[in-house]
């Protein structure tokens, strides 16, 4: 997959320090294009052959739709079409997401923004809901579940929907205790003609059957009145329905009476008790045990015993990590008992680029490579990855020494939805993905099934926002943090401790349908222009070329200008709080991002000379909490605490400027570097009220002593501090 781009600059126009330029690996046989929305940042397209991924955006920028299709001409082929469309409320959240067969999601929020119902219908009127495809949720004030419910019938009836409880969290937002229904939905795809006529047989079309139990009748019905496939449903119960085990049943699905799938449906227990250590990581959550390390990793997890009609397999994983807190192996141990001995380990590495997968190594054998392009934020890596892998190479599983890869399609979240491409000399779509509001997998089928090579395609770990899922676990791996997409919640806490807010487990606010997850460490607005402002103001602390702890530097400056001490013009570096404060604030955001845009303008000219920017206006709205003494009526007051302050400013930003140092636009990177300058007069400085020895604002001489004299020869009636640093920024 060679990367042909149409925004950006090829190497060989690169000109100073490109030698090295991040361009995405070759994979056998296929390239691809990308188109961009003319005079935007938005990606419009990525095609690569007869396969196309198209992103369409409503007049305030919005996505309003993801296609991803097989085309055969100028036209998607049906069959091979997956189609997003998006509606919006009055608050910018999506409330309507419709499909290319014509069935369309109705989804309901609260007052703060969390998903509370997410319902699939095949048409218009109260008897066209899709049985085992709604969901509704409630929530206590911090966010915390207090009741999931899902399955359904045709109605919408919320009755219908079976309930999962959640016990009052405790003032750590953890659970202790849940309590699960004992049935659940097995759904599938029938590709039966939508005019085809079910037998009055107690088990046609298509039948379920639970464990050694009866073979039972699934509702099948179109998702649309023009489909020509339709989607079935069987609510199904466990053969355990109390206690405090898991339970693991096996499951059989029929189509006119002929064995069409089998497979296993993992349950928590009917009580499932959590437990948590006491940096707040999930040490216990009723079916599998956790170790965490003192990084707050997670080290290693088990099976706890389970009960079921499925055969008995129990796991253990163990991860390793690299300096940077990035997953580099997983073990995988196995055995048939509980309590017997752990067979023999089977290995799996991994390695990046950055945060990005490159290869998954399976023991000594390359099992699966990965291939990028920019991701949601336009940048390499903005939004950690998201939506940002466009291929999968796999080895042939006869061992030949051939490669073949697939593209992948996506929705407008950044879930993968779908893979594409050629298999044994066939192309076309070969997985499909759907999700529910919180990310659990609630279709993945392979077609065809019997292909040679389903099986290597059915371990596409890339699913739920791009991000690698565990098959094991269900756990999903995003860098700092796993995800439970079953708890609908973290299994630790967030690193970011109190920045995270005031429920460190929640993801995205419990509304992953409008945002997204990086890294496990910050949520931000799927919108890319938001996304790559939120994320690069996240990222500075991380990305500006300071070492902590900078030097500290009192407020002395501002009392020796008070007391006339020279010098008069101040310099503060990199090191200083002050500037490291000046550096994270809003305004310095608005200014940096000018300088993104700047960059992605010049790049896409051919061109990386850049001018200065001139700095101005947005120096001037810098935070009021960086000035510690404040106006009140006539005199300045200091804050409480200001002795302690690490700097001051004085007055006002009057200007200064930023360079580009360096700019490569192969690996959409830059050196950018600030001389922001701040003055302050004589006539706009005053101290304490004249009680207390301090200047009148109307009459600086009167009720206090008169200003202080620098001696001859100084310039006491301008103080200027100049704050210079550097830092990088990617676009």
């Amino acid at each position: 997959m060679s990367f042909i781009p149409q925004h950006i600059p090829s190497a060989s126009t690169c000109k100073k320090n490109h030698a090295v330029c991040k361009r995405p690996p070759y994979v056998y046989g296929t390239s691809v294009s990308v188109a961009y929305v003319p005079d935007s940042d938005h990606v419009q397209t990525w095609t690569s052959g007869n396969w196309k991924q198209t992103f369409g955006y409503d007049e305030n920028g919005r996505l309003n739709q993801a296609m991803a299709a097989k085309y055969s001409g100028a036209n998607p082929i049906p069959a091979d079409t997956l189609g997003y469309y998006y509606g919006y409320d009055t608050l910018n959240r999506r409330n309507l997401i419709t499909r290319e067969d014509g069935s369309f999601w109705d989804i309901g929020y609260n007052t703060r923004s969390e998903v509370t119902a997410a319902k699939q219908r095949r048409g218009a009127g109260s008897s066209n809901y899709l049985p085992g495809r709604q969901f509704t949720y409630a929530y206590d004030n911090l966010g915390n579940r207090t009741t999931a419910k899902s399955g359904g019938v045709t109605s919408g009836s919320e009755a219908s929907l079976r309930t999962t409880t959640y016990a009052a969290a405790n003032a750590l937002n953890q659970y202790s205790l849940i309590t699960n229904p004992s049935t659940f939905d097995v759904t599938g795809i029938s590709l039966t003609p939508a005019n085809y006529n079910p037998s009055d047989s107690a088990t046609e079309p298509v039948g379920v059957k639970v464990g050694t139990g009866a073979q039972l009748k699934a509702t099948t019905r179109n998702p649309s009145t023009a489909s020509t496939y339709a989607r079935w449903h069987r609510e199904s119960t466990s053969t355990v329905t109390t206690g405090s085990q898991a339970r693991v049943d096996s499951v059989t699905v029929y189509e006119n009476g002929t064995v069409k799938n089998t497979g296993k449906m993992s349950l928590p227990a009917p009580s499932q008790s959590l437990a948590y250590d006491l940096d707040g990581n999930l040490t216990d959550d009723g079916v599998w045990l956790y170790t965490w390390d003192g990084e707050n990793r997670l080290k290693s997890m088990e099976h706890k015993d389970y009960g079921g009609s499925a055969s008995k397999l129990y796991y253990k994983l163990t991860f390793d990590y690299d300096s940077q807190s990035r997953r580099i192996r997983k073990q995988v141990q196995t055995k048939t008992t509980f309590g017997g001995a752990w067979g023999g380990a089977t290995s799996h590495l991994y390695v990046y680029d950055d945060w990005n997968l490159l290869l998954w190594v399976n023991g000594s054998v390359a099992k699966q490579g990965y291939h990028w392009l920019p991701d949601m934020s336009g940048t390499w890596q903005g939004a950690g990855g998201v939506r940002g892998l466009v291929g999968i190479s796999y080895k042939d599983q006869g061992g030949a020494a051939y490669y073949w890869s697939l593209n992948v399609g996506y929705d407008g979240n950044g879930n993968v939805v779908g893979l594409y491409g050629d298999v044994g000399g066939s192309t076309g779509l070969y997985a499909v993905y759907e999700y529910d509001p919180f990310g659990n997998t609630i279709r993945q089928n392979v077609t065809p099934a019997g292909n040679s090579l389903a099986t290597t395609l059915g371990e596409n770990p890339f699913r739920f926002s791009t991000k690698f899922t565990d098959d094991e676990s269900k756990l999903i791996y995003y860098g700092y943090r796993y995800y439970s997409a079953g708890l609908g919640r973290w299994t630790s806490r967030d690193p970011m401790q109190e920045e995270g807010g005031l429920n460190l487990y929640l993801i995205v606010g419990n509304n992953a349908m409008n945002g997204l997850d990086t890294l496990g460490l910050i949520d931000s607005d799927l919108d890319a222009n938001v996304v790559g402002g939120k994320v690069a103001q996240a990222n500075q602390e991380k990305n500006l070329l300071y070492k902590c702890p900078p030097a500290p530097r009192m407020m002395h400056d501002f009392l020796d200008f008070m007391e006339g001490v020279p010098p008069f013009t101040r310099n503060y570096t990199a090191d200083d709080r002050i500037t490291q404060n000046i550096a994270k604030s809003f305004a310095a955001n608005v200014a940096r991002n000018k300088a993104i845009e700047a960059a992605r303008r010049s790049c896409a000219n051919g061109d990386d000379a850049l001018q200065p920017i001139l700095l101005g206006a947005e120096l001037t709205q810098i935070p009021d909490l960086l000035y510690p003494a404040y106006f009140l009526g006539n005199y300045l007051i200091w804050n409480e605490g200001v002795e302690t302050t690490d700097g001051l400013l004085m007055g006002s930003f009057s200007g200064g400027y930023l360079t580009f140092e360096d700019i490569n636009c192969c690996c959409r990177s830059a050196v950018i570097c600030w001389d922001a300058i701040n003055r302050m007069t004589l006539e706009s400085m005053f101290r304490a009220p004249p009680s207390l020895g301090g200047y009148d604002r109307t009459n600086p001489v009167s009720g206090g002593s008169s200003p202080p004299n620098p001696g001859p020869g100084v310039p006491w009636s301008t103080i200027q501090q100049n704050f210079k640093w550097c830092e990088i920024i990617t676009f």
